[in-house]
């Protein structure tokens, strides 16, 4: 592999993704615009469904404590802009920058439903966009692992944040 990290070939800078297949960045993406897909779906039916049920049970210690997990896997996509927006690095070109404000609005996306209360319907939305964020996620996340045979540091908090999530969604169901 070639030591520059901005083509779509190599490996990532960020996240131990390997992007040496293009199968994998193209799954990746995907599944970036699908989670934009279901906040943005999610968020619609909120507004339009905003009726609050009284009898849904007081958010706990554990929720809260998701979605600022959640807040903070976004603080890390975003701090890795500003990082080498500052640090003025060849590695991060337009499509490198793109991909982590998506991401990083994603996580923030997350750590908001986390909070949000509503009808059994936005209930299960949310937790079947959780559900299936996890599933899609983890394969990729596995796939590459048991290629690579490696995992950075800085992937494993996305991957207990899913983790995280998905124990939230099966709670809620």
């Amino acid at each position: 592999m070639a030591s520059s990290a901005a083509s779509w070939g190599e490996f990532s800078w960020l996240h131990g993704e390997i992007l040496g297949e293009k199968s994998s960045n193209t799954l990746r993406t995907i599944l970036d615009y699908l989670n934009l897909f279901e906040a943005f779906v999610f968020y619609i039916v909120f507004l339009i469904t905003k009726k609050s049920s009284s009898s849904e049970r007081r958010r706990g210690w554990f929720n809260i404590g998701i979605s600022g997990f959640c807040a903070l896997v976004s603080i890390e996509y975003f701090a890795a802009i500003i990082y080498f927006i500052i640090s003025k690095t060849k590695g991060l070109n337009h499509l490198n920058w793109i991909e982590l404000f998506v991401r990083g609005l994603i996580w923030l996306a997350l750590s908001i439903s986390e909070l949000v209360r509503g009808s059994k319907w936005i209930t299960v939305l949310k937790s079947s966009w959780w559900i299936v964020f996890f599933v899609f996620v983890s394969l990729l996340k596995i796939t590459n692992l048991v290629k690579s045979r490696s995992i950075e540091i800085l992937e494993v908090a996305p991957w207990i944040g899913n983790l995280l999530i998905f124990i939230c969604g099966l709670r809620n169901l």
